[in-house]
């Protein structure tokens, strides 16, 4: 039993999503517990037979919608089959890159709340460090590199924040080369056309733009770092919780450039 837990404590210290399974009936495999990954045994053994894809199943409905669940299998996968599934998804990922107003207010609203990890990225060391963001994972590098830093991966949010054009088209480019369930940039309509005209010059492709929230935020008419960090929170939580806002993805400006 101490290996089971053992081995689940260590999957969410590598931020790996499992599901702890606990069998409850019927009598020989009640008591059983094992733990599951979206895609293989990490701890315990499956039963045999049709019980094993149904457990399976349940393991990943559970991860899928981060809740724990109770399921009584069909009479004909085992008669008696009960089990409960609890999931532990790592929180996503919050990269901010850009430690300056906008950055340091997003990461004020965003570290009381148990909704993200959250790192920030700058390439000035007053502006990455321990003491201005105590709760996030400080990293100074060239922007250029964030991401031979900051892994990322398909749950996770990155928001670019700097301080300048170049350094925003630089972290988008890279951005795009990620995984990341969501990519938001800072900036006026004339500046994202802009980014996006030199990107796609650079052959960034339409699909791949197509993936960026810039103007970055909801349409709250913000004004101030304070009001623009929570039109970006607002619409990150959107987008985790399976949101679509189209009142305002209507308004992003890469579907207004021209067709080449």
């Amino acid at each position: 039993m101490t290996g089971i837990f053992t081995q689940l404590l260590d999957a969410i210290r590598s931020r790996r999503p499992v599901c702890l399974i606990l069998i409850i009936g019927p009598g020989p495999l009640a008591g059983t517990r094992l733990v599951l990954s979206e895609s293989e045994v990490v701890a315990g053994q499956l039963p045999q037979g049709p019980a094993a894809g149904w457990l399976q199943a349940g393991a990943l409905e559970a991860l899928a919608t981060n809740r724990s669940l109770t399921r009584v299998a069909a009479e004909e996968i085992l008669p008696g089959l009960e089990a409960y599934f609890e999931p532990y998804n790592p929180r996503p990922v919050l990269a901010i890159l850009g430690g300056g107003h906008v950055g340091k207010a997003l990461y004020d609203l965003a570290a009381p709340l148990p909704i993200f990890d959250l790192t920030v990225v700058d390439d000035r060391p007053a502006y990455a460090n321990e003491t201005r963001f105590p709760a996030a994972r400080p990293v100074c590098c060239d922007f250029a590199e964030t991401f031979d830093q900051v892994r990322i991966g398909p749950r996770d949010f990155i928001v670019i924040v700097t301080r300048g054009h170049r350094a925003d088209r630089l972290c988008l480019q890279a951005a795009l080369g990620t995984s990341a369930r969501y990519i938001g940039m800072i900036g006026s309509r004339r500046k994202v056309l802009l980014t996006h005209k030199h990107l796609l010059e650079d052959g960034v492709t339409r699909e791949a733009l197509a993936r960026v929230h810039a103007p970055i935020g909801l349409a709250l008419g913000a004004t101030g770092a304070s009001e623009i960090a929570v039109s970006i929170l607002a619409e990150m939580i959107a987008v985790k919780n399976g949101l679509d806002p189209t009142f305002v993805r209507s308004m992003r400006v890469e579907l207004e450039l021209p067709q080449t």
